[in-house]
């Protein structure tokens, strides 16, 4: 299971956007800590994580912060999960980088309206080729969408950030 301390000042951006009474959904989860920040002021959390043993500790860690009545998790492949769960959320987080634009159509069936923070790598400062993948994505589905913030986040190397991008739907 992945967990960086360094990422704390991100995840602490995202939650303090959650307002009362949202329903946030935290694709690919990990071990909980964007799904433990955001119960605070969320109504409900789901949270979805594919990997068995992050799975686990993200239970373990809903249990340790008392949050069962808060947060929903799901061990399991999200295209199987959502399609199943009938739910939509205000918030959509997606903490993958290397290949979370790859569910944005799963996202975008998630919320009617609301925010989707999406998670990707971007070599050398150069926006373009994320920024027209998520319009390719948004307008086949007809949707107004705007890309409210670039957040650089992280790096994977010398050349390449991790960047969140705040889309509002």
């Amino acid at each position: 299971a992945y967990y960086s301390e360094r990422f704390a000042t991100e995840r602490k951006r995202v939650s303090d956007q959650v307002e009362e009474g949202e329903k946030v959904l935290v694709m690919f989860a990990g071990v909980g800590p964007f799904a433990v920040l955001c119960a605070d002021k969320a109504e409900k959390v789901v949270a979805v994580e594919k990997n068995p043993e992050a799975c686990n500790y993200l239970k373990e860690n809903i249990e340790l912060n008392n949050l069962e009545d808060k947060i929903e998790a799901f061990c399991g492949d999200v295209e199987e999960i959502l399609p199943n769960l009938g739910e939509k959320f205000d918030r959509v987080i997606m903490p993958l980088p290397g290949s979370a634009i790859e569910f944005l159509d799963l996202a975008l069936e998630s919320i009617d309206s609301g925010m989707i923070h999406l998670y990707s790598f971007v070599e050398d400062h150069d926006f373009g080729s994320v920024e027209k993948e998520i319009k390719e994505i948004i307008s086949e589905r007809g949707l107004k969408y705007e890309i409210v913030d670039k957040v650089r986040c992280g790096y994977k190397s010398p050349s390449e950030d991790r960047y969140c991008f705040d889309i509002g739907v």
